[in-house]
């Protein structure tokens, strides 16, 4: 919620619609890291937006619990995945845009691999122009992960 907050605030231009169960079930993460990972897709999808000839834009960021998984979908309305960048996403300093470093795909997939999820990003299949970005965790893997404790990660 915090991320999706922080990108309306970035990007007022924009729709944006948040879909989640009222009760989530408990999943162990590093919230800080985690919000960099959505702060970050948010932007992405924003700046896909700005990209495109249309005004405005639209951007779905929708929570499910399908069977043991957790399931995240965030799609936009923007210009989509060239084709010929679709393999190299996620590779370090591979970027679409001209003032981008080409880490923050790299770094979203680090955190959502290190939180022992899966993440695939993919162009929209229903007849519109954008992407949606598939983030899925294994509830039950979750459980068994250390919870991290704010206070003794920063004092370590």
């Amino acid at each position: 919620r915090q991320s999706v907050f922080l990108a309306e605030v970035a990007a007022p231009g924009i729709s944006y619609h948040l879909d989640m169960p009222d009760m989530m079930p408990p999943f162990i993460c590093d919230r800080r890291q985690m919000g960099q990972a959505f702060t970050n897709l948010l932007k992405n999808g924003a700046e896909a937006i700005a990209a495109s000839d249309e005004a405005g834009g639209d951007m779905r960021i929708r929570m499910e619990v399908v069977g043991n998984r957790l399931v995240i979908d965030i799609s936009d309305t923007g210009v989509g995945i060239p084709p010929d960048m679709r393999d190299r996403l996620f590779e370090p300093y591979v970027t679409t845009r001209q003032r981008g470093t080409g880490l923050g795909l790299a770094i979203v997939k680090r955190i959502i691999e290190d939180h022992r999820g899966h993440l695939d990003i993919l162009n929209r299949s229903d007849g519109t122009t954008g992407a949606v970005v598939r983030i899925e965790f294994d509830l039950d893997l979750n459980k068994s992960l250390e919870p991290i404790d704010e206070k003794e990660k920063q004092e370590s």
